[in-house]
């Protein structure tokens, strides 16, 4: 039998630039961030994810449940029974991933403004409220750090398109006024796998500088996201796998930087090729997991 993971990604498209590219792994890949105070919801429906019209379904199961009245309440006899109300309730959430705009589960409407600078959830996106015109703040009340996880589920791809536009190659060099501050060069040359790299913060990107290999341009983009140098918080987005000859493929990635903040480690279910085609996803794959060397 299939599992919930394969059943759900036969449903799911992503479209890159002017292709579309089946997708077999999310943020997550199977829960939705609906409320961190609350039991994870399963996503049970999802389409056009990183386009202008993603959406998705989630649900409550009672497994779902049980794992968090282990986890919050353990030994409490009624935490189950109390917290069961909502297992018929269908959450819905979608986003325009282009024009930044998003709805949560319940059904309030935000935009993106920008990028964090506070200390605390650095590079973070900010969203304003789109009826009260106030900007959410980061704080477990004004939900700032569930909004951010439910906009990268839904457009994994990282900042709307509007700002960083959808392309194969990204130049960090070029003027970003809206996504730099001047005070702070936030893009830093890492190596990977033989190929000189460059990791940009605000732009969220990790693109070609010098590649290895010569049927890769300079600044061809091998990852586009949210990347985060806090400690306990990830890096996320999508990772590109690239065959000589075929078109890449797109793959969720998360991680975080080592211990010594040397190294920034994701990892992922890459594809599987088929000549040019994909076939399926694996995390055995030589591209599961993508090492980036910030000594180097």
């Amino acid at each position: 039998m299939a599992s919930k993971r394969a059943i759900l990604a036969t449903s799911i498209i992503l479209f890159i630039g002017e292709a579309c590219v089946p997708l077999l792994s999310i943020a997550k890949a199977d829960t939705f961030p609906v409320d961190s105070k609350l039991p994870d919801t399963q996503i049970v429906k999802a389409s056009g994810l990183g386009t202008e019209a993603a959406y998705i379904e989630a649900k409550t199961t009672v497994e779902d449940i049980k794992s968090w009245c282990d986890n919050w309440y353990p030994g409490k006899k009624d935490c189950v029974s109390d917290n069961s109300s909502d297992l018929d309730t269908v959450y819905k959430a979608s986003a325009n991933c282009h024009a930044g705009t998003m709805t949560d589960p319940n059904d309030r409407k935000f935009k993106w403004s920008g990028l964090n600078r506070t200390q605390d959830f650095n590079r973070y996106y900010e969203f304003t409220d789109v009826s009260t015109g106030k900007r959410i703040g980061f704080s477990n009340a004004d939900g700032g750090v569930g909004l951010m996880a439910q906009w990268m589920t839904l457009c994994p791809f990282g900042l709307p398109y509007a700002e960083l536009p959808k392309s194969k190659i990204i130049d960090v060099n070029k003027d970003y006024p809206k996504l730099r501050d001047r005070d702070v060069q936030m893009s830093e040359m890492v190596g990977h796998n033989g190929s000189l790299m460059s990791l940009d913060h605000d732009l969220g990107v990790i693109i070609y500088r010098d590649p290895k290999y010569k049927t890769i341009a300079e600044n061809t983009v091998l990852f586009r996201g949210s990347i985060s140098f806090e400690d306990g918080l990830p890096t996320r987005g999508m990772a590109y796998a690239f065959k000589k000859g075929c078109e890449p493929q797109a793959y969720f990635v998360e991680g975080y930087y080592g211990n010594d903040g040397n190294k920034l480690v994701l990892r992922g279910e890459a594809p599987i090729w088929d000549g040019c085609n994909v076939k399926g996803y694996s995390s055995k794959s030589k591209n599961a997991e993508l090492v980036f060397d910030l000594t180097e």
